[in-house]
């Protein structure tokens, strides 16, 4: 191996050494505020339902487009969400939209 690239593997070694040696330290929690913190295990932990809610809406309703049937159908689902958590929606026109008027969820 020739000096110059025995330089080079070395160098990138100790970058790679201090790079990994700095990650245990942002494993510390930057913040004593319980309300931070709360926030934090709800979408870090199990609790989490990011990945559920993505995965219907873009896997299972698909595309929304104003007032399409993709539209409609992630209304219809938002408010059943809604009501499950018992969430006060609505469904109202607004009168816009691609088609002469669309439906929008309102929470109250």
């Amino acid at each position: 191996m020739s000096q110059k690239r025995s330089r080079t593997v070395i160098a990138l070694l100790i970058g790679l050494a201090i790079g990994s040696s700095r990650g245990a330290t942002a494993q510390h929690f930057p913040t004593n505020d319980p309300v931070i913190e709360r926030i934090w295990e709800e979408g870090m932990t199990d609790r989490s339902q990011a990945g559920a809610l993505a995965q219907a809406l873009m896997d299972s309703i698909g595309p929304r487009l104003t007032a399409s049937r993709g539209h409609e159908a992630a209304i219809d689902w938002l408010l059943s969400l809604y009501q499950r958590w018992s969430v006060p929606a609505r469904k109202r026109n607004t009168g816009r939209g691609s088609a002469g008027g669309g439906s929008t969820p309102t929470s109250i």
